[in-house]
């Protein structure tokens, strides 16, 4: 787990007398590092919960302390530290209420203590912990990649998890609201970290195959829910809109050697979600489409795709038909003209006449499930595949609407 605002008291609060004024039930903020300064104008510099120490060097009265705290919080702070005695004896009641607004921890130390030596204390720890961190992120990226290869991953794992505890891994995906792409990865990971730190279990965030990566070191099912659901309330918080979130659950597992089981069950959790437009997709709804997911070579699913329907593909790509869309959606509404007439805004002449030229080309009756489970298995391999539409999500509206 990452630095906080709260183990940084808890480790220096002797040392150097820290003491909270007021944001305690913030302490858990995330600290990405600590500036000493006195000008507020480097905030423009910041990427976001940094830790700030200050003298108050350049705000000794209230209206230049009320100025600084609302420039440093361009991009939300981890939390502020005022070295009192010298240029600012007490804090005053309208910093203490503006603190509160923003929400941020505001600290106290003594003149007598070095800020100097507490903002580097500060930042070797944060160092030493972003390493360890570090090559544990490195370790659980080889389990997924070569799960096969035990050496590579288990030691460095056993020391950070309790594998008897089992796990669970998400995959989010978040297109974040601000151009710089630097900031918003760096924002991503802390809001991720912010969703999750007060459970008592560990966990693990990282980068990787351009998404997230969630592990948590534990399988409960109801408990993933809810943290899925937290992590989406935290992004929204933060001016995320809805739909720019999607969170893919993979299965729950027993040990490091399934993570990449967990991880790929996961991504296509998340891809299945994307495509019916749902914000948190789990693995275990997947139904039939788990099995589609699960098959490694998209080029296996794809040569099937083509070679059941290779005269219609040619058909349409021709003469710009739909003779692909009308037999699905003939499929999916067991041979109901009516039905597909309705759902494609087509006379039912028409579709009847389609069918006659489709079966010529297809050189199959369709009047048996021999003939229409491969065609249906070819549909659903063609909406994982992203080839066409899912048509069922049209019948499921029409049908939604009736009622």
């Amino acid at each position: 787990m990452a630095i906080t605002v709260n183990i940084l008291m808890e480790e220096m609060r002797e040392t150097y007398q820290l003491k909270y004024i007021t944001g305690e039930e913030n302490g858990e903020n995330v600290v990405t590092w600590v500036h000493l300064t006195e000008d507020a104008s480097v905030a423009e510099l910041f990427v976001g919960n940094e830790l700030v120490v200050t003298s108050g060097y350049t705000a000794r009265d209230e209206e230049s302390l009320l100025r600084f705290i609302g420039e440093i919080n361009q991009k939300p702070l981890a939390g502020l530290v005022i070295n009192i005695g010298k240029y600012i004896l007490e804090i005053p009641q309208s910093a203490i209420d503006l603190c509160n607004w923003y929400k941020i921890p505001l600290l106290t130390m003594p003149w007598g203590m070095s800020a100097t030596d507490f903002a580097k204390s500060c930042c070797v720890r944060i160092e030493r912990r972003q390493l360890e961190i570090e090559q544990v992120n490195q370790a659980a990226m080889v389990a997924i990649q070569s799960p096969y290869n035990p050496s590579g991953y288990r030691p460095k794992l056993s020391e950070f998890f309790d594998e008897s505890a089992g796990f669970q891994i998400l995959v989010i995906s978040s297109k974040a609201p601000i151009e710089d792409r630097r900031d918003a990865l760096i924002r991503s990971m802390l809001r991720i970290h912010t969703a999750v730190y007060n459970w008592s279990f560990q966990f693990l965030v990282f980068q990787m195959d351009k998404l997230f990566v969630l592990i948590v070191n534990q399988n409960d099912r109801d408990m993933t829910d809810e943290i899925a659901n937290h992590i989406l309330e935290i992004y929204i918080k933060h001016d995320w809109e809805q739909g720019s979130i999607h969170i893919g659950i993979g299965e729950p597992i027993n040990s490091f050697s399934e993570f990449a089981k967990s991880y790929h069950s996961a991504i296509a959790a998340i891809r299945r979600g994307m495509m019916q437009n749902h914000t948190i997709y789990r693995f275990s709804d997947m139904g039939f489409y788990k099995l589609l997911y699960s098959i490694p070579d998209e080029g296996l699913m794809e040569e099937y795709y083509e070679q059941r329907l290779a005269p219609l593909l040619e058909y349409d790509k021709a003469h710009d038909g739909s003779y692909v869309e009308t037999l699905f959606r003939y499929l999916l509404h067991d041979g109901s003209l009516a039905e597909v007439a309705e759902e494609m805004y087509t006379h039912r002449n028409t579709i009847n006449y389609r069918m006659g030229k489709i079966r010529d080309l297809l050189g199959l009756q369709l009047d048996s499930q021999y003939d229409r489970f491969p065609l249906i298995m070819a549909f659903h391999i063609g909406v994982v595949l992203d080839k066409i539409p899912n048509y069922e999500l049209d019948m499921l509206r029409m049908r939604e609407e009736k009622k």
